[in-house]
């Protein structure tokens, strides 16, 4: 595959995982979960009601202590489940990359401790 292909697949594919987040904005809600993500897109358990097309904020906290930030849109919700769905809008490279590097560690380690 070759090294654009290799990105496309990436940034298509969606990682597993289960990271604190807060939203910083429409509003400050702490207490938020990152259960999905890829460097387009993902979704979030968030204990408020969202509607679609809001515009967020969100900071994930890594593994390491880390903070990654992102802005995204609502696409879809599950609200009795408290799960949304977003459309990337503006994540720096680098942070999007640190991000998918941290999911993919913690899912080898996971995967480690069941073996």
């Amino acid at each position: 595959m070759s090294r654009s292909a290799a990105k496309r697949h990436q940034e298509r594919h969606r990682l597993d995982c289960d990271l604190p987040a807060q939203l910083l904005a429409p509003q400050m809600v702490s207490g938020c979960r990152l259960k999905n993500w890829s460097p387009t897109g993902g979704i979030l358990r968030i204990p408020m009601a969202l509607a679609l097309g809001d515009h967020l904020s969100v900071e994930v906290m890594l593994p390491n202590g880390s903070r990654v930030n992102f802005s995204a849109i609502v696409e879809w919700s599950f609200p009795e489940l408290n799960l949304y769905s977003f459309h990337v809008k503006f994540a720096d490279p680098e942070m999007a990359q640190e991000l998918t590097d941290a999911i993919v560690q913690q899912a080898q380690g996971q995967r480690n401790l069941s073996t």
